[in-house]
């Protein structure tokens, strides 16, 4: 034998689905390539905890599986409260102490909201202390405790506090209903690999070319010049946008500047905001931005279209809509925003908009998890035109 023959595969446990089991999670791998399988000794572990209930809750038919079929904790409906995770913990690194050592973890939904926080638990000293340091996790439609829609166990209040330096792969499935809780996890770790992917909330096939994986890395954040309302600031449209999730905005490099005239009369957000306040009009200066780059893309929040029914064109832009604009797009219209009707008129101005609809008025409002994917779809687009 050669020396590759006699190296050894990395050791990987393997953490089941919510209310599935390790078996039912080793059929689901079965997917992957006979190549891709063969190069890790994966061992696939039952929860402690026989299920609870089953699975209607998250739109699985339950005849899929066949039991006995086991939970890893358990969590009220906001999950706001858990119950039995230091148990979970425990239960974990017994398997890891029995029966490893382990070189890494892979975690499928449940199961991989517990192996992407493991590694920080252990670097805090709170789980895993008497078992090799974690090298590697694989996070399959995962989450993040302490996120925008989970609270934490108090055991792992601090797995995320810093970057995780361990290294990882995320699987992010595009239709997945939890691919915002995923791309949040994506954010906590440093250098993650991400294999996207077309399907659901499942372990998906891999597509191959040449027997290899097509993996993406990370790649940089999309720039945007922020321009903010009538007779406000930079500063005060920075504030507003505080309204969206964190992990949404991290997904741009943000710039917010002020117009370049004072504002000549009253502010509308005067005595909720400093001043001072500033507009962007009364100027003239021949033909726009032909010393700048393409525009990619642009995202307008409560805005209206120059020559459109209610107000006229200033002459520069006289012909800023006269085709549709192929520019990629993301409209926000508000239920109770007096400017609706020109918003509207707007995206029709545009070459397939995405749109966000939502219950608030003339504001920057804030995000819903589906008004989160709709923004992660543009920014998946620009991300090709970088």
């Amino acid at each position: 034998m050669d020396d590759q023959q006699l190296a050894r595969k990395p050791r990987v446990l393997c953490l089941h689905g919510f209310r599935t089991s390790g078996k039912i999670f080793e059929e689901q791998t079965q997917v992957w390539p006979e190549f891709v399988r063969e190069k890790m000794d994966l061992v696939f572990v039952d929860a402690p905890f026989p299920a609870e209930g089953g699975l209607e809750e998250l739109g699985v038919a339950e005849e899929l599986f066949d039991p006995p079929l086991y939970e890893w904790f358990q969590a009220n409906k906001d999950f706001s409260e858990y119950r039995n995770f230091d148990e979970c913990i425990a239960f974990v690194e017994d398997c890891m102490t029995r029966i490893g050592p382990f070189d890494g973890l892979m975690g499928f939904s449940q199961g991989a909201f517990l192996a992407a926080a493991l590694p920080g638990m252990q670097a805090e000293g709170v789980a895993l202390t008497s078992v090799p340091k974690i090298k590697f996790v694989m996070l399959i439609a995962g989450g993040k405790f302490g996120g925008s829609n989970f609270s934490s166990p108090k055991l792992a209040q601090n797995a995320f506090s810093s970057p995780v330096e361990c290294p990882s792969l995320h699987f992010l499935g595009e239709k997945d209903f939890g691919l915002t809780n995923g791309i949040e996890l994506l954010d906590s770790f440093v250098d993650p690999v991400v294999i996207n992917h077309p399907e659901g909330h499942v372990v998906p096939k891999l597509a191959t070319e040449k027997n290899k994986m097509e993996q993406q890395q990370p790649v940089r954040k999309p720039r945007v010049l922020c321009l903010h309302a009538f007779r406000t600031s930079g500063k005060i449209f920075e504030k507003q946008t505080e309204v969206w999730p964190q992990f949404v905005r991290e997904k741009m490099d943000l710039v917010f500047i002020d117009a370049p005239f004072p504002a000549e009369g009253r502010s509308g957000v005067q005595g909720t905001f400093d001043p001072p306040y500033y507009e962007w009009f009364q100027f003239n200066q021949g033909v726009a931005l032909t010393g700048a780059p393409m525009i990619k893309f642009v995202m307008l929040m409560s805005g209206s279209k120059f020559g459109g029914s209610m107000f006229s064109s200033p002459r520069l832009a006289k012909n800023a809509f006269s085709s549709p604009i192929q520019c990629p797009s993301l409209h926000f219209l508000g239920e109770k925003d007096g400017a609706k009707p020109n918003g509207i008129e707007l995206l029709d101005s545009f070459v397939d908009p995405l749109l966000i609809h939502h219950p608030e008025g003339h504001v920057v409002p804030k995000l819903d998890e589906k008004g989160s994917e709709i923004m992660l779809e543009l920014l998946e687009k620009v991300q090709k035109l970088l």
